[in-house]
């Protein structure tokens, strides 16, 4: 019973630390200096996506709002 215990607690504190990281990572985005233009259709967003990661090395990329905007 002792063992199940502790192993139960163990999978929950995984579980929460896992949340935790989750909630920071997505916290990161920023617009874009490098990318020129409007981006309001579905190119535009593969270019972002394209400028966000291999020209400024962040994770990607997406359109919001007519912007460019890349996660870090």
């Amino acid at each position: 019973m002792k063992i199940l215990l502790t192993a139960l607690c163990f999978f929950l504190f995984v579980l929460i630390a896992a949340q935790e990281a989750v909630v920071q990572i997505e916290g990161c985005e920023v617009k874009s200096p490098t990318f020129n233009g409007h981006c309001n259709d579905p190119i535009s967003d593969k270019i972002c996506d394209i400028n966000c990661r291999f020209g400024e090395g962040l994770i990607n990329g997406s359109c919001k709002n007519q912007e460019c905007m890349c996660v870090c």
